[in-house]
């Protein structure tokens, strides 16, 4: 099962310093990286040696002390990261644990993208790829919409019977419909769900995704999955979950 592994970023003052210095990324597994200390100008930064994501699908600040490695790029190998932890002020670098002085070492293993889905509306038919979405608290989903006709929307909605009476805490904190790159062909879309909530409970919901014509009306619709996978927890002391 994915575990988290945690990095204790210390700031003394002057420098940062790394517990522990090296971590292992397993499948399905993030790096958690938890500074102490940050000056309210700061914004703690983890910056990899050759890749700027290192080896995985993205880097999130969830806080102004904490830092996400989510989803891998994969590896057919054992494959070595190195890092740098660093405090960033308004002019440049507060403080630093030295170049290199962190490793995130990647097990050999499959991708695990980012959190995308694909949507497509052709001859009338909408497709929705893949039908169950995995996502764990605090990940933002991009669902890329190909083909809408002019006039066409999109919307994305989440049944409140399923939600429960007593889980009704919004599924995302926000969405955004926007245009991938501007002046791109205005046929594609892209909705983003900001920040899957983590006050949800269940292991799965369902949604809809609907396109409409300039008046409102649902033309084609489709009805695929989200599962939540839960925080994963960090590894016990003997090498398991806690």
């Amino acid at each position: 099962m994915p575990v988290r592994q945690i990095v204790n970023v210390k700031y003394d003052g002057a420098h940062l310093t790394l517990d522990p210095p090296s971590v292992q990324l397993g499948p399905g597994d993030w790096v958690e990286w938890r500074f102490s200390n940050v000056p309210a100008d700061c914004i703690p930064s983890i910056q990899f040696e050759k890749d700027v994501l290192g080896p995985f699908q993205c880097l999130q600040s969830i806080s102004n002390t904490t830092v996400q490695g989510k989803g891998n790029v994969g590896a057919q190998e054992d494959a070595l990261y190195a890092y740098t932890a660093r405090l960033l002020d308004l002019v440049g670098v507060r403080a630093s644990s030295g170049d290199s002085a962190g490793t995130v070492v990647s097990l050999e293993q499959m991708p695990n993208t980012s959190p995308e889905v694909v949507v497509v509306f052709e001859a009338g038919q909408l497709t929705v790829r893949p039908e169950a979405l995995d996502l764990y608290p605090g990940d933002t989903a991009t669902w890329n919409v190909f083909g809408l006709p002019p006039g066409h929307s999109v919307t994305i909605q989440f049944d409140p019977l399923v939600i429960g009476q007593d889980n009704q805490a919004a599924m995302f904190e926000s969405f955004l419909t926007c245009r991938p790159v501007a002046g791109e062909d205005p046929r594609i879309v892209q909705v983003c769900g900001v920040h899957f909530n983590d006050l949800k409970e269940l292991g799965q919901y369902s949604y809809r995704v609907a396109v409409r014509d300039p008046s409102g009306l649902v033309v084609a619709s489709h009805d695929p999955t989200i599962d939540n996978l839960g925080q994963p927890g960090p590894p016990d002391p003997d090498g398991g979950e806690s």
